[in-house]
């Protein structure tokens, strides 16, 4: 009967839709993902993780910090650090300039946009420490997008040039991350190098990206 019980919820935990388990409490709900954050499958760890966003309390934050310390796969510890920040876990500052360190790009990357989300400009100096030693394109990206983030509008026109990388991955990376940057007063710079890059943009899906973006970005020059 156990086996069968945790056989569904291995399955609610993976498929179901919304963040939070459906059918138990919260307080049930935290002690059955604690439990699953230790499972052997990597894929069930990060939408664990995922789902632990929707959550409050110390327990959440214990289970996410001593996760960020042991996790191993890459993309179960970048949903643990978004869930992180997602969260405002006081505590994850330490390990998160730790993760800017991490042996794979996209943990780089990625720890640099929760830091920079959660603790703006006190990160920056650790940043542009970070963004001198870094030779991955994408890591590039996403330091490029926590600074800006940050408070660092001046590599902007930086972010703006991966936009003609020949990596298809970095290019929409950076596009699917400008809809949710406040770029005020840059917004032109923007809209010029996005409609500049579209009419040559070879991938479809990253063009598709783009012509959002350019609307998004249209949009948020009417507003200002």
């Amino acid at each position: 009967m156990k086996s069968q019980s945790d056989a569904k919820l291995r399955e609610q935990i993976l498929f179901s839709e919304g963040a939070q388990l459906a059918g138990v409490s919260s307080a049930c709900a935290i002690k059955i993902l604690c439990a699953f954050a230790r499972d052997k499958s990597p894929e069930l760890r990060m939408r664990v993780y995922e789902r632990m966003s929707a959550y409050k309390g110390r327990e959440i934050a214990m289970c996410l910090m001593r996760s960020l310390h042991k996790e191993k796969d890459v993309l179960a510890t970048i949903a643990a650090m978004e869930s992180v920040g997602c969260l405002k876990i006081t505590s994850a500052m330490k390990i998160l300039i730790a993760k800017l360190h991490h042996r794979n790009p996209m943990v780089r990357g990625y720890a640099a946009i929760v830091l920079s989300e959660r603790y703006g400009a006190k990160v920056l100096r650790q940043l542009e420490t970070i963004l001198k030693k870094e030779r991955s394109a994408w890591g590039k990206a996403a330091l490029y997008i926590g600074m800006y983030k940050a408070g660092a509008t001046y590599v902007l026109p930086d972010m703006l040039r991966l936009l003609k990388c020949r990596q298809y991955r970095v290019r929409s990376f950076i596009v699917n991350n400008l809809c949710g940057i406040k770029f005020n007063n840059d917004i032109d710079s923007v809209i010029n190098a996005l409609r500049s890059q579209v009419k040559i943009e070879e991938n479809v899906v990253v063009a598709s990206a783009m012509k959002r973006a350019l609307r998004c970005a249209r949009a948020i020059r009417v507003r200002s």
